[in-house]
């Protein structure tokens, strides 16, 4: 009785999650860790800041304060993948705590997430998300800022550089 009650909470949990992120744009799928890499193409600087927009389970935030020692901060509207960063920089703060003052994850919209201070900008969103978000970031990011986004291109962007990392 205790297992179906779990696998029934579960479920409910991940529907609702599923629900938030088809209403949000973009589908929360883990970064795999090979593409994280792919941030050293960026050439991040210590004292940069870092958003990722759709920051799911924050790896790609904990990635960047600990690789490149840029200020990482994550928008995630979704409130399982919030908890789970929640989670697991709890975790990843006890093994590295100085780098508890770079990470922050903030369960916000990205498109109301002030874009003016970014350096750099991470997406792997969705075609439908990247068509929405463009126009805030070209509204909002400084000059020489750069955006990387995975898989799904920004509609009307021409790339500078482009990565295909093996099993992508």
């Amino acid at each position: 009785m205790l297992i179906m009650l779990a696998i029934s909470v579960w479920l409910l949990i991940t529907s609702f999650g599923f629900i938030q992120t088809k209403r949000a744009g973009a589908y929360y799928v883990p970064t795999k860790t090979k593409v994280l890499h792919m941030l050293s193409s960026l050439n991040p600087k210590p004292g940069q800041t870092l958003i990722d927009l759709g920051s799911g389970d924050g790896r790609v935030l904990r990635l960047a304060a600990k690789e490149y020692g840029v200020r990482a901060i994550g928008y995630e509207v979704v409130l399982w993948p919030y908890l789970e960063t929640t989670f697991k920089d709890w975790f990843f703060f006890k093994k590295h705590p100085n780098l508890k003052a770079l990470v922050e994850t903030r369960k916000e919209s990205a498109y109301t997430a002030d874009l003016s201070k970014a350096d750099y900008i991470f997406l792997y969103t969705s075609p439908v998300f990247n068509e929405k978000i463009a126009p805030k970031l070209i509204e909002e990011l400084k000059k020489g800022a750069k955006v990387a986004s995975l898989t799904f291109p920004l509609p009307g962007w021409k790339p500078l550089q482009e990565h295909h990392p093996e099993g992508m």
